[in-house]
């Protein structure tokens, strides 16, 4: 079972997202939150500090810190072509 802890940058960009996108992204942390099966969901990320992972949601993706094995904070948020800038 993974934990998320969200930012307010986090927070602040996903209000900006359409009511589909935000949908998919709630489904996806929730379907994380009770299992434990992060083959295709969770990914390392280099050369991105503070954010060590990422997880891919269509053409979204949420930046995320590693606190503990299962443990994330959740920095941000976007669209797959502005969020690596």
């Amino acid at each position: 079972m993974y934990n998320f802890i969200f930012t307010k940058t986090w927070e602040k960009e996903f209000l900006k997202l359409s009511n589909l996108d935000r949908e998919r992204i709630v489904n996806k942390l929730k379907y994380l939150k009770n299992n434990l099966d992060n083959s295709n969901n969770i990914k390392s990320l280099y050369d991105m500090k503070p954010a060590t992972h990422r997880i891919r949601i269509w053409n979204i993706r949420l930046i995320l810190q590693k606190v503990d094995d299962i443990t994330f904070h959740v920095l941000d948020v976007g669209y797959r072509w502005d969020i690596y800038k």
